[in-house]
């Protein structure tokens, strides 16, 4: 696929999935020329809603202070977050030293830069002229119907979170004036950019009618429905609409939901390009902030194919809970899964994977927080690795990361929790966001250190046709050491250790994929060509510098770092630039 293609389908997927989970998705990208993906792009942003807005979300007091301080330090800014958390909703060795020697500088390679397609960013209102053409949906009209009345038609920003707590305000309103039951009719209306009113017309809204009994229990049905439209070039979107509901009470303690997207078709047929998307589900429940604490979600299908290139990708599920520990820290325990992922180019199998399942599990004990991630990989194969020849493959893997002060934790995802609000109603700029992240991080720093943290990567075992790779590595603190965040004092505090065995023919293999890539790359670039050396004077040259010893039919490498030295398979290395940066006790 070309540039505008990649962009195009990469979209279209962005924009499908983003209509199933808008909970985890403020904005969905755009793209100017496909004007008939606005549809799908502007649904993407409000479609699981039971909420719509009065236009003015209440600013709370930290949005209030973050405003105020904006342009201040940082630190300010975090000062006043965390004055007003409490009051707001709560919820969330030894070396081997036979010899030494100087790392050889190792050569630097250039590698070509990579398309990438950007997501626009939402901007605040006031800041209409940093609003880019990209920007296909500016946000929603909405109006509401009860006891014969209809109300006064209403706008609001392009955000599920914003509708959310505006239909919460509009319905708690309704009840105190006409008491329950109560019945509600909403029509949710998408703002197009005025580049696109012209051109894209009679969408469907999305329709919510909703009960409240007599004790306060409450059910919004949700609706679009069927959608065709069709351009003479040939362009098509095919939606056959969503139907779902959701569940909740009338203080909004807690919502549940339980949606269904029914099949979705795009076609351009002067491109020869397909994209479509079998029935998706998602059910879950959000805590009194909106913010997700259980989600199911199940992909069954999604294919693109352009001319004799295809993409399938089928199975996908992710099953989400998140569980309080005994300290309050929210702990994700998911599974994501991946039935199967193919490649064809010309009708031939390039890539394909089969079960990739990745579990995430936290765990709290004695006021320290560990998170294990596992992955697996049942089979996948790369087409043609070495001429002629594939290469099939399985993986297995766990990354843990260990002692996580608790109480550090719990305040670290409380601001997060905070600035995410902030951010989804338009009180802080997305740029402000990294600053005071990083200014209450360097506050917690001293606390988390002080447990000796540990990221560790182990049990890592990939079979390949080719041969084997399998080891491990962890990094961590030494939390007695660990007394300041600059860097000269936390060198000596760091420790690591990497242990790693490859066979022969695999480290061959990958050295002859590596040549191919820097060919193909080299075929682009103006740069004169110089002869590359071959695989086993590339292997030969790390065997002769250390960086790998044979161990039978395999290489090894076996690393570590601590007291700031670095010792590689038995030998340890100078390293000029580190020993001038740690900082030498006082004779």
């Amino acid at each position: 696929m070309n540039q505008t293609h990649r962009k195009l389908t990469t979209c279209l997927l962005v924009s499908c999935l983003a209509i199933s989970l808008p909970l985890l998705a403020d904005t969905a990208p755009t793209i100017p020329s496909a004007k008939l993906t606005t549809l799908t792009l502007g649904l993407s942003n409000g479609v699981m809603i039971s909420a719509l807005d009065t236009g003015k979300p209440v600013k709370s007091s930290i949005e209030e202070e973050i405003i105020l301080h904006e342009n201040k330090e940082s630190n300010t800014i975090i000062k006043e977050l965390d004055s007003t958390t409490d009051n707001d909703t709560k919820s969330y060795g030894s070396t081997i030293e036979e010899n030494t020697r100087e790392l050889p500088p190792i050569e630097e390679k250039s590698v070509p830069e990579s398309s990438t397609m950007e997501t626009p960013s939402m901007k605040e209102e006031s800041d209409e002229e940093e609003k880019t053409p990209e920007e296909t949906v500016v946000g929603f009209s909405l109006q509401h119907t009860t006891k014969g009345q209809t109300l006064e038609k209403t706008q609001v920003k392009a955000s599920p979170f914003v509708l959310l707590q505006a239909f919460k305000t509009n319905l708690l309103d309704l009840l105190k004036q006409h008491g329950k039951p109560l019945h509600l009719d909403t029509q949710v209306e998408m703002l197009l950019a005025e580049q696109f009113r012209s051109e894209i017309k009679d969408l469907p809204p999305l329709t919510i009618k909703t009960e409240v009994d007599t004790q306060g229990q409450a059910k919004s049905e949700l609706t679009i429905v069927p959608f065709r439209m069709a351009e003479t070039d040939g362009r098509v979107i095919d939606w056959q609409g969503l139907t779902g509901q959701v569940m909740f009470n009338e203080t909004f303690d807690s919502l549940s939901t339980a949606l269904k997207l029914a099949d979705l078709t795009f076609q351009d047929k002067a491109e020869d390009l397909t994209v479509s998307l079998s029935p998706v589900t998602l059910s879950g429940t959000l805590d009194a902030d909106f913010f997700p604490t259980q989600m199911e979600f199940k992909l069954p299908l999604l294919k693109i194919t352009e001319d004799q290139d295809q993409i399938n990708i089928k199975e996908v599920s992710l099953d989400s809970k998140v569980e309080k520990s005994s300290s309050g820290v929210d702990l994700n325990n998911g599974t994501f899964k991946i039935g199967h992922l193919g490649v064809t180019e010309k009708a031939a199998t390039q890539f394909s994977l089969d079960r990739l399942e990745i579990t995430g599990n936290g765990k709290e004990l004695n006021n320290l927080v560990t998170y294990t991630l596992r992955t697996h990989i049942d089979q996948m194969t790369i087409a043609e690795v070495t001429p002629k020849e594939n290469m099939e493959m399985s993986y297995r893997g766990e990354i843990e990361i260990r002692n996580i002060d608790a109480p550090a934790a719990k305040d670290l995802q409380q601001m997060v929790r905070n600035l995410q609000k902030q951010v989804q109603a338009g009180g802080i700029s997305k740029e402000m966001v990294g600053f005071v992240m990083i200014g209450k991080l360097m506050e917690l720093a001293p606390r988390l250190m002080a447990q000796s943290p540990e990221l560790s990567f182990s049990q890592l075992r990939l079979q390949t046709t080719a041969g084997d790779l399998q080891g491990g590595f962890k990094l961590g603190l030494d939390g007695n050491k660990a007394t300041s965040v600059e860097l000269n004092k936390l060198v000596t505090a760091i420790l690591a250790k990497a242990d790693f065995i490859i066979s022969k023919s695999l480290l061959k293999t990958i050295m002859i994929l590596g040549n191919h890539v820097n060919a193909e790359a080299g075929k682009k670039s103006s740069k004169r060509k110089s002869t590359a050396p071959t695989p086993e004077q590339q292997i030969q040259t790390l065997l002769d510098q250390k960086y790998l010893v044979v161990e039978g039919d395999n290489y090894k490498l076996a690393a570590t770092f601590e007291r700031g030295k670095f010792v590689l398979n038995g030998q340890t290395i100078l390293l000029p630039w580190l020993d001038s940066m740690i900082q030498k006790p006082a004779p």
